[in-house]
């Protein structure tokens, strides 16, 4: 069999491409197995079906588009432990309302000066509002449009239509 070669005799010469080509395969192969591997190892160390000590956050069904969180806050009202939900507004210390509407949970812990940490569900569109005054110390007063500098309730404004 003049001109035929068996499968032992043909040369195993790469070209540089090939070669190139070997070498990228053989390290996208080790990159995404050692991917693989470190998330398994990750896995096993870390233990993910425990919970972190840190998120101690009483169990609560917050309303659509409220988040929980705790806040030192002083309520100036008598808190009905019944109840589960009181709506809030929230004051700075400058006596002007900075959260038109929140929900007060379950006090947390007692702090010194008379506050106390609550779990309070806050609008998330108010969120940026608390955090940039959550160093002053704020105060709780029951659901409503209140003037605080003067002691009287706000008037809302009558808004008629005619056709």
């Amino acid at each position: 069999m003049l001109g035929t070669k068996s499968i032992n005799q043909i040369s195993t010469v790469l070209t540089p491409k090939e070669k190139k080509k070997q070498i990228e395969r053989l390290l996208r192969f080790k990159l995404i197995l050692s991917v693989v591997i470190t998330n398994l190892l990750m896995y096993f160390i870390m233990d993910y079906n425990q919970q972190s000590p840190t998120s101690t956050l009483p169990s609560i069904s917050p309303e659509p588009y409220y988040s929980p969180l705790e806040l030192s806050l002083e309520v100036s009202f008598p808190i009905d432990k019944n109840k589960s939900k009181i709506p809030i507004s929230i004051y700075n210390q400058e006596k002007k309302q900075i959260i038109k509407k929140g929900l007060l949970h379950s006090e947390v812990k007692s702090l010194d000066n008379n506050q106390f940490k609550y779990v309070v569900e806050i609008h998330q569109d108010d969120l940026k509002t608390i955090i940039l005054n959550q160093e002053q110390p704020l105060f709780a007063y029951p659901y409503g449009n209140y003037d605080l500098v003067t002691d009287k309730k706000k008037p809302k404004d009558n808004y008629e239509i005619s056709f």
